[in-house]
């Protein structure tokens, strides 16, 4: 009898706690690393019409029936069946409507319309699938059609800086992904990096990351005290950007900064993942532990590309990797891709498995931890997407189906 009390207080307990804001997990005690996933496609290199085969290819995004978008050459958008083969090339070199200049970033949404921001014009162009729809400014109006003067310090704020479409909601309902540079001494520049939310003509600041904004960002989680010595994001260090984003359903988004939401101190490691809800402004975060990898080591393994600065000094003063590298969603799925190599995997197309946190995306459940054999680029539908290039030297699209286990199913 005993026993069974003690028991039922126990599954009370961990309900009542699965139920806050704040969800807080321990290390992964169970991590699922057999074959998780299964090649099933390859395309882009050969065996297609001349113009569907892959130059440069920039980005790409995934529909709900499968079909692949690919931006390639700057200012094309080749889009493929969910076998790979070519169905129609969109876009073309230019200003006019359903035209590009750069592609800069390229998003879809659950009903299938294809956002694209053009690099060079503020501007982005909007699909359904392969047919335009129209063209939209970013931002909507000028800063002096903002309602009020702290709108218009906004914009000034961030003029300078990139900002690029992440989800047109509505016509006066949008989510910006903002980046730009501030220099902090010599040579050194640091990213500041936030998102921005506009509706009804109101210029909102969901977060930014900035160095004059370290202080204030310890009301976004538990983050801890900030030391702007050790957040180790100089301009020359990462090779993927610091601040990872992606979009869940019901209008919420997922974010978190690489160095900032990761505490490294006193033994401990852990990160933050922030969830904004965007109908109510709320906001929740997933916290959770997990073994580190030393610097050190995956540098004297290759796994570090000296691009800027003096990677072999950074190591001596960092001892760890920061914990993510990527975001992703599928099937009521958030997948937090846990860092392994920055970068030198991918630019030498050697696999290297990567570690990936499973979580609930809507009550923020940890999962499971799975191992894929590569770092993930885009998850949909149930598979892995990635470009690379072939041993020729060619780009491809390889796709892969996920074992439903990863799912918890």
């Amino acid at each position: 009898m005993r026993k069974c009390i003690l028991i039922s207080l126990f599954l009370v307990i961990t309900i009542i706690y699965c139920k806050g804001k704040h969800s807080n997990q321990q290390i992964s005690s169970y991590i699922l690393s057999e074959s998780v996933v299964t090649h099933e496609l390859v395309f882009g290199a050969e065996d297609l019409p001349d113009e569907y085969l892959l130059a440069v290819p920039i980005s790409f995004v995934v529909d709900n029936d499968g079909n692949i978008y690919v931006a390639d050459e700057e200012y094309k958008i080749k889009i493929y069946d969910s076998k790979g083969n070519g169905r129609k090339i969109i876009g073309g070199r230019g200003e006019g409507p359903g035209e590009f200049f750069i592609i800069a970033q390229m998003n879809i949404d659950n009903k299938d319309t294809l956002f694209v921001s053009d690099r060079q014009i503020s501007r982005f162009n909007i699909f359904h699938r392969d047919t335009f729809i129209k063209t939209e400014s970013l931002l909507n109006k000028p800063s002096k059609d903002y309602k009020t003067e702290k709108q218009k310090d906004r914009i000034n704020h961030i003029q300078g800086f990139s900002i690029s479409l992440l989800n047109r909601i509505t016509g006066s309902q949008r989510i910006y992904k903002t980046g730009g540079d501030t220099l902090i001494s010599g040579n050194d520049f640091a990213l500041n990096v936030g998102l921005l939310y506009e509706y009804n003509d109101t210029l909102n600041e969901l977060v930014t990351y900035s160095p004059s904004n370290l202080e204030n960002l310890t009301q976004f989680g538990s983050v801890g005290s900030v030391d702007r010595s050790s957040i180790g994001y100089l301009y020359h260090y990462p090779l993927h950007s610091p601040f990872l984003t992606v979009l869940l359903p019901e209008n919420r988004i997922a974010y978190s900064h690489i160095f900032i939401d990761d505490i490294q101190n006193n033994n401990t490691f852990r990160y933050t993942i922030h969830i904004k809800d965007l109908n109510t402004m709320e906001l929740s975060h997933i916290t959770h532990n997990y073994k580190p990898i030393e610097t050190k080591e995956a540098y004297d393994k290759g796994a570090f590309i000296k691009v800027m600065g003096d990677v072999e000094e950074y190591t001596k003063k960092h001892i760890y990797h920061p914990a993510l590298c990527a975001l992703h969603y599928d099937d009521e799925c958030l997948f937090a891709v846990r860092e392994a190599n920055f970068g030198r995997a991918t630019d030498l197309n050697i696999d290297i498995p990567y570690q990936t946190d499973v979580f609930d995306a809507q009550t923020g459940t940890y999962i499971r931890t799975v191992e894929f054999p590569f770092k993930p680029q885009y998850i949909k539908n149930g598979y892995i997407y990635r470009k690379i290039k072939n041993q020729d030297g060619y780009w491809m699209i390889e796709k892969y189906r996920i074992d439903p286990r990863v799912y918890g199913k």
